[in-house]
């Protein structure tokens, strides 16, 4: 964002484009935690998901407010208008990260104490279950490069024994491109 030429249409489009596209993966992203992960630890530890509940509500009115800003960004709006919501997006991020450190901290040691491994890769799947073939495919552009070749493997071999043949060919082709 910080790079955009603002009187560049196309500049300003692409980072539309790209930015909703995260929105939507974060905004995918809350809504499965939440179904997946808070509310079975909130029936057992209901005093562990008070503080990152609120957090949630807090980022996602960030957020909305963020999409919405985006959703009507054009050529037309000045260098100060892209300005004002880069510095949004930042505080949004920094705000995001300390609540990521918050889940991978507290969140965590309370799932680890109070779930077992078969429960946690239980959510993993029912989580994977519930996206559209076409948000998975969104979610393997940005995980992909980020696993090392041994993770890619097992994911790729969990995908074959699980997937439909076709969908397997789909995902396969998206790991050539994306890798």
């Amino acid at each position: 964002m910080g790079n955009v030429n603002h009187n560049d249409e196309s500049d300003i489009q692409d980072l539309k484009s790209q930015s909703l596209e995260l929105i939507h993966l974060l905004q995918l992203h809350q809504e499965s935690e939440h179904n997946h992960v808070m509310l079975p630890l909130s029936q057992r530890v209901p005093d562990a998901v008070i503080d990152c509940h609120k957090e949630h509500q807090s980022l996602h009115t960030t957020l909305l407010t963020i999409e919405q800003k985006l959703r009507v960004l054009s050529s037309n709006d000045s260098a100060y208008a892209l300005s004002a919501l880069y510095s949004e997006l930042a505080i949004f991020f920094a705000h995001y990260l300390l609540h990521m450190h918050h889940e991978e901290t507290t969140i965590n040691e309370a799932i680890w104490a109070h779930f077992t491994d078969e429960e946690i890769l239980g959510w993993q799947d029912r989580i994977m279950s519930s996206l559209s073939i076409s948000d998975q495919m969104l979610w393997f552009k940005y995980i992909i490069p980020a696993l090392d070749p041994m993770e890619r493997q097992i994911l790729m071999g969990g995908i074959k024994a699980n997937a439909p043949a076709d969908v397997f060919e789909q995902i396969s082709d998206a790991f050539s491109e994306y890798c």
